[in-house]
């Protein structure tokens, strides 16, 4: 099966408040989660970089206690 980009799968979603996946958070994904109004992003680590927009979390996984 085809692998699906993160920010695709997004654009394509609806009502989604939080995006927890297994890879980084880049800023192709902090812009489509923007698009969508998700407040929270957690993923394996974050991208350097990355300007995190005002109301939204953006974690990594070693970051949550």
């Amino acid at each position: 099966s085809d692998l699906i980009e993160m920010p695709a799968l997004l654009q394509a979603a609806e009502n989604v408040k939080a995006v927890v996946f297994d890879g980084i958070v880049t800023g192709r994904l902090v812009d489509a989660a923007v698009a969508k109004g998700v407040k929270v992003v957690v993923g394996d680590r974050i991208a350097e970089g990355i300007r995190i927009p005002q109301g939204m979390e953006i974690r990594a996984f070693k970051d949550l206690s």
